[in-house]
């Protein structure tokens, strides 16, 4: 089992030897967490999509701690491709076009990721003709629109939407996180060190800072960033060093 970033790892199921990810919640909060872990794999369950890792199962570890297994394609999480340094145009094209795509299907399911992070975006890079090119993960904190979920507000974060440290939020929020990974991506710094890096003549950048929008209302939907980049056709394969 391998680190990729506080209480998420990198592991392999024992008994069927496919690759999975494990996270881990607080031992305080294992009972609230274990009901929420429950309700998530029940609101994906009946969902099926390539680009979302489905839940597998969950339970507790020695200490108490809440954990849950998800799907986990073969791939580098996002994160360590940043750690590599920024991604290419193409790259970060295929990035927003993928995991549009799939944040557009769970909208449509009335499901709100919440937490969308880069170590829970996988870059499948076995297969090179994939039509969804990210698979994401990380959603044992989903919520309905508008719903409040467990450990709201979050502690304010350079990936959160403005509205997220208020109240409940909405599928807006998603496209926001969404917004500042691909800037982070594209720039190699956070949007709130430096917010005017991407031109306006450029279309992939054009959509990524109506994403990050300060008003939900001024941001494009999930579906819209699909539609808008459906015309460029980057795998966004990437190449990782051995």
């Amino acid at each position: 089992m391998r680190r990729i970033a506080p209480q998420y790892y990198d592991a392999e199921d024992a008994l069927t030897h496919e690759r999975i990810t494990i996270e881990t919640g607080a031992r305080d909060d294992s009972r609230l967490v274990d009901v929420r872990f429950v309700r998530a794999q029940a609101m994906l369950e009946p969902l099926s999509h390539p680009g979302l890792a489905q839940i597998l199962d969950h339970g507790a570890l020695y200490d108490q701690r809440p954990w849950v297994a998800s799907q986990r394609p073969h791939g580098a999480a996002l994160s360590e491709l940043f750690a590599q340094g920024r991604l290419t145009h193409d790259e970060a094209t295929a990035l927003v076009r993928g995991a549009s795509g799939v944040l557009a299907y769970a909208h449509e399911h009335e499901i709100v990721h919440g937490n969308l992070r880069p170590h829970q975006i996988i870059v499948i890079d076995d297969d090179p003709l994939a039509t969804t090119p990210v698979s994401i993960g990380g959603w044992a904190s989903l919520r309905s629109p508008g719903i409040p979920a467990f450990g709201d507000p979050p502690a304010i974060n350079v990936y959160v939407a403005p509205e997220h440290v208020t109240g409940p939020i909405d599928q807006r929020a998603d496209l926001y996180t969404l917004g500042a990974i691909a800037y982070r991506g594209l720039t190699g710094v956070f949007p709130d060190v430096a917010r005017d890096l991407l031109g306006s003549g450029d279309p992939l950048g054009e959509l990524v800072n109506a994403m990050l929008s300060a008003d939900p209302r001024d941001r494009p939907t999930a579906d819209e960033v699909y539609a808008a980049l459906m015309h460029d056709s980057p795998t966004g394969q990437h190449q990782m060093s051995a």
